[in-house]
């Protein structure tokens, strides 16, 4: 499973995932897209990078996960399996992350008008949201 071993996410937009197999997820956000990189432990085993941009609706960007190894090279499909599952859960987490940064942005009286809060409880709910990720661990130090 990945653990976040490297974050970088409010200095420059970057994080890195490791496994306790050697492989090693690098993500790099650039405002509301981002890139995840699969790196294998087996060096000779190589993934594309997976990119996500959510203004690219109908593109196939990031709609599957190419991997490459040499021919009869064996290798556990278990194992690479693992990593690529491992990669898309991070990839949803990121999905997230950038959507509960992007509420940020929006009013708070707009939403409490609309689910019956004030704006402080919005202010608190947005807050909540934002303090569930590591990678702006940095952020509760401000607030």
């Amino acid at each position: 499973m990945f653990s976040l071993t490297k974050n970088s996410f409010l200095k420059d937009g970057t994080c890195k995932y490791t496994d306790e197999y050697g492989n090693s997820v690098f993500v790099k956000r650039d405002g509301q897209k981002f890139v995840a990189r699969l790196r294998f432990g087996d060096k000779s085993v190589v993934a594309e990078p997976l990119y996500y941009d959510p203004f690219s609706a109908g593109k196939d960007d990031g709609a599957f996960i190419n991997i490459k190894y040499p021919s009869g090279t064996p290798h556990d499909r278990e194992d690479l399996a693992a990593a690529v599952q491992g990669l898309i859960m991070i990839v949803q987490r990121w999905i997230g992350l950038l959507t509960a940064i992007d509420s940020l942005q929006t009013n708070n009286h707009i939403i409490g008008q609309g689910c019956g809060m004030s704006d402080e409880e919005v202010a608190r709910k947005k807050l909540r949201l934002i303090f569930q990720y590591e990678e702006l661990s940095e952020l509760a130090r401000i607030f």
